[in-house]
């Protein structure tokens, strides 16, 4: 796994390998590199060169990933290369494939997939051994059944070290304090006490004795193993004991199985500073002056702590305050305790963000209310658009572990974000950002009201956003946890802007935006009713997105030339060389390489660096036995695995998956009353096919934006709309090849099941007098011309969904079956 941030390279030597490597043109492109994994973190790993030592003649089959968790009578997906029409399925009780289960099992395969039924006897643990034919001996692959998947782990959050420090910044290998929490996020983490149920993350995750997480000391001390403090299906959290300490190996266990190995860092919490803290007084000290004390703060020798006390008093402020390192501002309470800033806008449109309250590394905000009005009028951009204003609060990039609690933040008149992120190991918990007014401008930036932009490893709890332009665009960010908020839109009529989870910013930060754990949030808006005027029917259901994971921008597409190895900083690196039939920006590190289609359909690899215009260095190289000169392969930004699970959607518009996702889920989620316009894409507002408040979309949206491994599951639907999976084939955008390029499928391997709908959309009543039922949709263009222009979406699995209305259109599955391959539909 690869980490990209500029972290020294002294506290990282005696816990991981690091190498920086030459020919990069960003700052930030140092790399640590921690064991030897994929990009996705699975249960299933690929062979070294698709051969056994023992079988050197024989490829086998790779596994890029599996469907998880599957019940019985569900259908077990398995997605990779390699496979054939004859390849056979076994089941066994062990990985060793000697305890054989008592029944065959049916399969149906091609070269990119196999799909069984998991039958009601095959309890955990379960191992599936698929064979390249019936009885064959050799040249099989086994695959572990619903065994925890780890995607990623959450840690302590600390502040970037200093060069001597022996600690390291948060990073794909979590540092965590002895006594402290780990979580972990995946799939398959919870299971009831039969093993039969993966327990829904709806509710919040109780102790479960069933999952444990083993951690391998390095020194060889003994094992220790830990139970699961909490867990459902898709997270999992454990109080770390005191005898653990160092790097260490670490495995998730339940009922099903073992996850791959993963690694922790535990390391005891810095020693308590040596001097006591100084408070500062700010009414009684400072006379009413908060600049003077914080002035002050920053005059505190280092080591010890300053507290800035605000006192019950409302401070009326015409000047930016920067809150110095380590300090701590503390209120009585947010109504007693405020900071009431009118600034005026910035004076040029190319001056940095402005900020009321601009936060330094390790400072603590807590118990009082931060209130901003910009006045006059906003500044040009050379795009057209417009710059609101001020950020109330802000935590610049160098702003490490800063903590908010109970923090009150308003914004008015021309003002932009109530708060901006751009840091790492931030802790938000049981604040209120309320956007009062705004101006809408294009695009999510300066018209939002949380924006994120490079964070990673932080957390927003326990929060009220309550929002009139747009709620929130998190930009490139990752290992982010987004749990137990309130979102809650203040406008009566139409939506005026999207809320999204997004990458636009890629092309000149980090070009990832993966890790995300979306837990438990409550989505709202005004209910329409007779007393909202015009809240009904016509624009109001226009598509907005209360979710979207906006993934755009490729990169190059092309097809693998050779592979190779090149010598960087004195060791050998994998790397491939490519044949381009579109150059859109030279790929960055942190961008992923996607076999579109040909030989390795859906393998991924992490670009580490490109060498020059052709030879790029990846974190793996592809295996040679699944690539070839006819794979066909698209540079995009790197975003993967995301988690939306057992949030509440009232009043809400589009959730969705939209443009580059590897591996996602969307589960165990309520939405009630969520409408979208049936008017937006078709002439026949009866359409069944354009009704869908939960989406996935895959096009060539500023270059291809493939959607592979993504699983819809256990979702309530409620006078909603339903769920719409849009295959857009086209057009034939340079970004993508051009019209002999890539023009779809986009959508591969998904899964649909226990999903419920029951009544109709006010959406759909406001246009038809015979409004149809909530559907499964797949809207599969059928006039896709370029390389693969007879194949469609594939390895599409709808099954075990109900739908109860009384509609005049039944409810059900509106696909094509012909224009979907290797599908499967199940009552």
């Amino acid at each position: 796994v690869v980490q990209f941030r500029q972290f020294s390279l002294a506290g990282a030597k005696n816990h991981m390998s690091s190498r920086i490597f030459s020919g990069m043109d960003q700052p930030w492109a140092t790399i640590f590199v921690v064991g030897l994994s994929r990009l996705a973190n699975s249960a299933v790993s690929e062979s070294g060169d698709g051969t056994s030592p023992s079988e050197p003649n024989i490829v086998r089959p790779l596994v890029h990933w599996v469907s998880n968790p599957t019940l019985a009578n569900e259908t077990v997906v398995v997605a990779g290369s390699g496979f054939s029409n004859t390849t056979s399925v076994t089941l066994y009780r062990d990985p060793g494939g000697t305890v054989a289960l008592p029944f065959d099992v049916d399969s149906v395969a091609w070269a990119n997939s196999v799909k069984f039924v998991l039958p009601a006897a095959a309890t955990p643990p379960c191992f599936a051994r698929l064979s390249p034919s019936p009885g064959a001996s050799s040249g099989y692959i086994v695959v572990p059944v619903n065994a925890p998947d780890v995607w990623w782990t959450s840690g302590s959050y600390l502040p970037m070290t200093d060069p001597d420090s022996s600690r390291v910044a948060p990073s794909i290998t979590p540092v965590v304090f002895p006594m402290g929490t780990l979580r972990v996020f995946g799939r398959s983490l919870g299971w009831s006490e039969d093993g039969l149920t993966c327990i829904t993350a709806a509710a919040d995750p109780a102790p479960n004795p069933a999952t444990h997480i083993t951690f391998l000391p390095n020194d060889g001390s003994p094992l220790v193993v830990v139970p699961a403090a909490g867990a459902t299906c898709y997270e999992a959290s454990f109080e770390v004991p005191y005898q653990v300490g160092g790097l260490v190996n670490a495995t998730i266990s339940t009922q099903w199985g073992n996850s791959t190995r993963f690694q922790v860092i535990v390391e005891h919490p810095p020693a308590p500073a040596p001097l006591p803290p100084t408070y500062i007084d700010v009414m009684n000290e400072c006379h009413g002056d908060i600049y003077l004390a914080m002035r002050k703060a920053a005059a505190v020798p280092n080591g010890a702590e300053a507290i800035v006390e605000l006192g019950p008093h409302v401070y009326e402020l015409t000047e930016p305050l920067m809150i110095p390192q380590d300090a701590t501002v503390q209120g009585v309470t947010h109504e007693r305790s405020v900071l009431s800033f009118v600034l005026p806008p910035p004076t040029d449109a190319r001056d940095p963000v402005h900020a009321a309250i601009t936060c330094s590394r390790g400072v603590t905000l807590q118990q009082f209310s931060v209130s901003l009005t910009v006045t006059g009028p906003a500044v040009p951009l050379r795009n057209s658009t417009t710059r609101p204003g001020t950020v109330a609060v802000r935590f610049p990039p160098e702003a490490t572990a800063v903590v908010t609690r109970n923090l009150h933040v308003e914004v008015d008149g021309n003002a932009s974000n109530a708060l901006r992120i751009e840091s790492t190991s931030f802790d938000v918990d049981n604040c209120t950002l309320w956007q009062k007014n705004c101006t809408l401008v294009d695009g999510f930036e300066t018209a939002t009201t949380l924006y994120m932009a490079g964070a990673s490893d932080g957390v927003v709890s326990n929060t009220s956003i309550r929002w009139r332009c747009s709620a929130y665009d998190l930009d490139t960010s990752e290992r982010v946890i987004f749990e137990s908020n309130t979102i809650e839109c203040n406008v009566t009529g139409a939506v005026p802007h999207g809320n999204s989870i997004s990458g636009y910013g890629g092309r000149t930060g980090l070009p990832m935006n993966r890790w995300w754990a979306i837990f438990r949030n409550r989505f709202t808006r005004p209910a329409c009713g007779p007393h909202a005027p015009g809240q009904c029917g016509g624009t109001n259901w226009v598509q907005r997105e209360t979710l979207t994971t906006d993934a755009g921008y490729g990169w190059a597409v092309g097809y693998v030339e050779s592979q190779g190895h090149a010598l960087v900083m004195g060791e050998a690196e994998p790397t491939v060389r490519m044949r381009w039939a579109a150059w859109t920006t030279a790929p960055r590190p942190g961008t992923s390489l996607v076999i579109l289609n040909g030989t390795g359909l859906g393998t991924t690899r992490l670009v580490v660096a490109a060498l020059d215009n052709q030879t790029l260095v990846i974190n793996a190289p592809f295996n040679s036995a699944h690539v070839s000169e006819t794979s066909f392969v698209a540079v995009v930004s790197t975003y993967s695995q995301k988690i939306i699970a057992g949030n509440t959607f009232s009043w809400t518009e589009v959730i969705q998956f939209f443009g580059v996702t590897l591996q996602g889920v969307i589960a165990n989620n309520q939405l009630i009353d969520a409408n979208v316009n049936h008017t937006l894409h078709t002439r026949d507002p009866t359409a069944l096919r354009f009704g869908g408040s939960m989406r996935a979309v895959g096009e060539c949206y500023h270059g291809p934006a493939p959607v592979f491994h993504i699983e819809y599951v256990d979702n309530s639907f409620v006078r909603s709309d339903g769920i719409f999976l849009q295959d857009n084939h086209g057009p034939a955008y340079f970004e993508c090849g051009g019209k002999d390029g890539f023009l779809g499928p986009w959508i591969r391997w998904a899964v649909v099941r226990r999903n419920k709908f029951s009544g109709i959309s006010l959406a759909a009543k406001a246009v038809s007098s015979t409004p149809p039922c909530a559907a499964i949709t797949l809207a599969d263009a059928e006039l896709g011309r370029g390389l693969q222009s007879d194949e469609f979406s594939s390895d599409i699995v709808l099954e075990h969904n109900a739908f109860q209305c009384q509609g005049v259109t039944p409810g059900g599955y509106a696909v094509n079956r012909t224009l979907c391959d290797h599908c499967e539909i199940r009552v």
